[in-house]
């Protein structure tokens, strides 16, 4: 459970096919998804973080079911919609990072008046990296 075990589940194990991140899109019905390379790619954990530099950033992209109830059949809504997340990585120290995440949705009506945007940040907060804090 230390906070570099938790980098790599977030970035190093993305493209593995039994990664985190693909059991998640699996467990939530997604399907057509692009797991595209950060760019630029992030640091090793955890070198030393970079404020002026270019952060690392990925887009991924997949496709979901709509739940159909009763509102969304009588609204005539699509039966699917796609999904956009932007992850962008910020190192501060070996001890820190934060991870900014934007989700879109298109493919549905007035999806383009609102955007999901979410801020996780990892702390270590035992002597030897052992403990997290989200």
């Amino acid at each position: 459970r230390s906070i570099r075990r938790v980098f790599d589940i977030l970035f190093n194990s993305f493209d593995k096919p039994n990664s985190f991140y693909h059991r998640l899109l699996h467990r939530t019905k997604a399907w057509d998804y692009r797991l595209p390379g950060w760019d630029p790619p992030p640091p090793p954990p955890f070198g030393k973080g970079d404020p002026l530099g270019k952060r690392p950033t990925r887009c991924v992209t997949y496709k979901r079911a709509v739940r159909r109830t009763a509102l969304t059949a009588l609204l005539s809504l699509p039966e699917q919609c796609v999904c956009t997340e932007t992850y962008k990585l910020f190192v501060y120290s070996a001890r820190c990072f934060l991870v900014d995440v934007r989700v879109q949705i298109s493919d549905m009506p007035l999806a383009d008046c609102f955007e999901i945007h979410t801020r996780y940040k990892f702390v270590s907060v035992g002597d030897e990296g052992e403990g997290i804090e989200t």
